[in-house]
């Protein structure tokens, strides 16, 4: 009895000593490294021999070791059971916390459709324009999106990374200079328009005016809200548009009432309204902000430069490849021209309709990026090297989980999309509705589009995992590949059959996207272990 009573006592010693080596050590390399750490406690020999009847102290780091890496072992495993049980109820709160946080970022759209549908106007677009006007706006609205796209992509990156190390400081200071540098290329970009014109005499001088008026304002636009959806306040984003409609409003229905002056006015109250709520944002985050970070500085010139090149890339040949079916259909003409690019209405009308769909789906990839982050670095953390198997097996099933729920959410935001436009063409007498469903383009260019789209969104949850890894390369290739096939398809049917068809550039294009990812998220999850480890 005694015998048991001593040896239960050993147990509980070396118990402690166990905690001692986690403690301090977390996870030790060798039972040797075990050994020094039991000797700076202060243990001998004589003390293995007489207390925990061991040969030596190198015995008892032997028996020690093998209880921590047990210990560690039993911890990967029972936080890898909690990670795979979640209670149902909480993975559904969480999802649909997040999942609403993303379609807020669709809110914003889906009321400038509203907004048109019930005024005739919205924030930077209006019913009665002429052909010629609509066609300017449109080429002005396209333009502003590729050519902030990349600055969107970098803000994104930046402001979350120095956001992340809790240094609103140098996160606005970044994206104050992003901010500059867009700006920069507005202007130059507004003279080369400038110059051109008077080569080529595109546009009338009143026209090359509202070009600019547009350009310039929707430009300064994108690029504050880039900086609110990185900082994910996306109701900020919500509420701007929704003052600067309403500014565009009691415009038209003053006796000043002008289009342009409204759009003018109702754009600028938009940007600034969004600047003010990032300056409410960030005056919260700084006065949280440790005193020392405000002698920190931003990576000299080139360093950012290499940094943020991939991104610039990649967010301009995404932005390239929503719109280029429009530049390449809206060029097919089959009668002379008045501008390069002529506005048409049918078409827009079916793109605008699935983009609704397509901003549904995209909010899933707000709760997919947040689930990865917070499973990666526990798993890792608590994973044997030698285990690497079930880390890969575990990501494998999640990344396919998530390719399951994206697929099913994009096939039900299309449907809903569609069926819930039809109820309100069936039920509301209102002429504007009417005019929208009038054409069957609008319906042909809807279903490509929408199909296309989905593609796009579920290539987009793929890469959102070689982001997370660092591994922007093979993105940017993929993507490349798909905007050429889109832009060379679209251009063949536009040109041989008619204009719409460049929507099915779109659709293949996206197509060939997903495929793409698919193919390289399949080869990067096999062997996520090593990629992970050299992402860092």
């Amino acid at each position: 009895m005694s015998e048991v009573l001593e040896q239960e006592t050993i147990d509980k010693k070396i118990e402690e000593l166990s905690d001692f080596v986690i403690e301090t050590a977390e996870k030790p390399m060798s039972s040797m490294a075990v050994a020094a750490l039991l000797e700076s406690r202060g243990l001998r020999d004589v003390d293995a021999i007489e207390k925990f009847n061991c040969k030596n102290i190198f015995d008892l780091a032997d028996i020690v070791y093998q209880q921590v890496k047990q210990r560690l072992y039993d911890d990967f495993k029972t936080t890898a059971s909690k990670i795979q049980k979640e209670k149902l109820l909480f993975t559904l709160k969480r999802f649909f916390l997040l999942y609403g946080k993303g379609i807020l970022f669709a809110a914003p759209m889906v009321g400038q459709l509203f907004s048109i549908l019930y005024f005739r106007y919205s924030l930077w677009a209006w019913m009665d324009f002429s052909v010629m006007q609509a066609s300017i706006v449109a080429i002005a609205t396209l333009f502003s999106f590729i050519f902030t796209g990349g600055l969107a992509q970098i803000i994104g990156r930046e402001g979350i990374f120095y956001s992340g190390q809790k240094n609103p400081y140098l996160m606005n200071k970044v994206c104050l200079k992003l901010i500059a540098f867009g700006v920069a290329i507005a202007t130059v970009f507004s003279v080369v328009v400038f110059l051109s014109n008077i080569v080529f005499g595109f546009f009338s001088t009143q026209n090359y005016l509202i070009f600019l008026l547009y350009y310039n304002l929707l430009t300064y636009l994108w690029l504050i809200f880039s900086v609110l959806f990185m900082l994910e306040f996306n109701l900020a984003i919500l509420l701007s548009t929704v003052f600067g409609t309403l500014i565009v409003h009691a415009v038209m229905i003053s006796k000043w009432s002008n289009i342009y002056l409204a759009h003018a006015c109702g754009l600028s109250v938009a940007t600034i309204t969004a600047l003010l709520f990032y300056y409410w944002v960030y005056k919260k985050k700084i006065k949280q902000m440790d005193e020392k970070l405000y002698h920190s500085k931003l990576p000299r010139r080139s360093v950012l430069v290499y940094i943020v090149e991939p991104f610039m890339i990649f967010g301009t040949f995404y932005f390239s490849f929503l719109f280029v079916d429009r530049i390449v259909g809206w060029s097919a003409g089959t009668f002379k021209q008045p501008l390069p690019i002529w506005f048409r209405t049918p078409y827009e009308l079916g793109m605008d309709w699935a983009l609704t769909g397509l901003l549904i789906t995209s909010a899933v990839l707000t709760y997919t990026v947040h689930q990865f982050n917070m499973r990666l670095i526990p798993i890792q953390q608590s994973i044997k090297a030698v285990d690497y198997v079930t880390f890969n097996k575990h990501f494998k099933g999640f990344f396919y989980q998530q390719m399951i729920m994206i697929c099913v959410v994009s096939l039900m935001s299309t449907f809903f999309v569609y069926f819930g436009a039809l109820a309100i063409k069936n039920n509301v007498n209102y002429l504007e509705v009417e005019e929208f469903f009038s054409s069957g383009i609008t319906y042909f260019t809807f279903w490509f589009a929408s199909f296309g789209y989905s593609f796009l969104i579920i290539a987009q949850m793929c890469a959102l995992f070689f982001f997370s890894l660092a591994k922007t390369q093979i993105v940017i290739k993929n993507i490349a590949i798909a905007l050429v096939a889109n832009i060379m398809i679209g251009y063949i049917l536009s040109r041989t059959i008619a204009y719409e068809y460049s929507v099915v550039g779109l659709f293949f294009g996206s197509l060939i996207y997903l495929l793409l990812m698919v193919r390289s998220s399949k080869k990067m999850i096999d062997k996520l272990d090593y990629q992970y480890y050299s992402a860092f």
